[in-house]
């Protein structure tokens, strides 16, 4: 174990020899703590970390769990795409990807957290100001703005159910 020597010293010359250790402190060395998030963690972590309050926060998981099926969709395991979101010229934040990938026009990303400030920007651009008070707020903007074709009855369901398990 490495030890840390304080050496008190006094104003007054003194030789080496006169130099006394006072008392010895044991360093402590530091483990690198790695905190591994689940995929909704990492998104609602994202979310808040960008300004989001928790219920946005919220509201992006469930789209997001929906949208990947509890994250196991293929999208999302092999490209990161949390929120099935498709290539466009404005996300910078997606990677250039094999033929297959950019034929079907579905954004990869390097991090969920990459996915994540994608979808932000996205529903910047159109207009979001990110106050939703219920799932079905969220669903019916979500349906004007030509997000999903789904009903806005069926949408609404499936985010409210996973916002309920939050």
């Amino acid at each position: 174990m490495k030890y840390l020597l304080l050496i008190l010293l006094s104003v007054l010359p003194f030789t080496r020899q006169q130099a006394q250790p006072e008392f010895i402190l044991p360093l402590v060395e530091l483990e690198e703590v790695i905190v591994e998030y689940t995929p909704a963690q990492e998104i609602f972590e994202t979310a808040l970390s960008y300004g989001l309050d928790s219920t946005m926060a919220k509201l992006l998981v469930s789209q997001a769990i929906h949208e990947t099926g509890n994250f196991k969709s293929k999208l999302f395991r092999e490209g990161n795409n949390a929120f099935g979101m498709m290539r466009g010229k404005l996300d910078t934040l997606a990677i250039a990807s094999t033929r297959a990938e950019r034929r079907n026009g579905y954004a990869v990303y390097n991090s969920i957290e990459h996915s994540t400030l994608a979808v932000i920007g996205l529903l910047t651009r159109k207009g979001c100001q990110f106050k939703f008070n219920t799932p079905r707020d969220y669903a019916i903007w979500l349906k004007s703005k030509g997000y999903y074709e789904d009903t806005v009855a069926n949408y609404s369901k499936a985010l409210n159910k996973r916002f309920n398990e939050l």
